[in-house]
């Protein structure tokens, strides 16, 4: 097995450019389940490159405070996640390098977490509700010229509003 620091680095670039998002906002493209919010940020970030994509899995209230937290309305953050999305493309590329990910687990949150959840969306004057959460673990691994480079788990937080999955982060609900 082939292992070059640039494919790991490309790995670990895609996965801050997730990691602004979360940082920037809390994402809203409902999906029917946790494994499709999964499936979905994946497809988003790996194959489509696409940060609306990203950004559109978070609830549109969530999304909005985060908007607000950062100090920069949508367009802002999309742009600077595209730009870190372009770069990662662009280094795939350069590498033949592609990504591949498969969803391993899915785990409950915990009720005190949930509940935690639900008293800062309240404080933050949302009308919404958290009434489920899931920590999807997805295996991400690299590859460059078809040999395999490298994988590593990556845990995913979704949450569940009005019977609709969304993609969430602890971090990101405690405003």
């Amino acid at each position: 097995m082939k292992t070059t620091k640039r494919t790991l680095l490309t790995m670990v670039a895609a996965m801050l450019v997730i990691a602004m998002c979360f940082a920037m906002t809390a994402c809203s493209g409902a999906k029917g389940s946790p494994e499709d919010v999964a499936n979905a940020l994946m497809e988003a970030t790996f194959e489509d490159f696409d940060a609306k994509a990203v950004v559109d899995l978070i609830h549109e209230d969530i999304r909005k405070v985060g908007f607000e937290k950062a100090d920069m309305d949508e367009d802002e953050i999309i742009e600077e996640m595209q730009e870190g999305l372009d770069e990662t493309k662009e280094g795939m590329e350069e590498e033949d390098g592609s990504i591949e990910w498969e969803v391993d687990d899915v785990d409950d949150m915990s009720k005190d977490d949930i509940k935690k959840m639900n008293e800062n969306l309240e404080k933050e004057d949302l009308d919404i509700e958290v009434t489920d959460g899931k920590t999807v673990t997805v295996t991400l691994t690299a590859f460059e010229d078809g040999e395999e480079a490298g994988s590593f788990d990556m845990p995913i937080q979704v949450i569940e509003i009005d019977g609709d999955w969304y993609l969430a982060n602890m971090e990101q609900v405690n405003f």
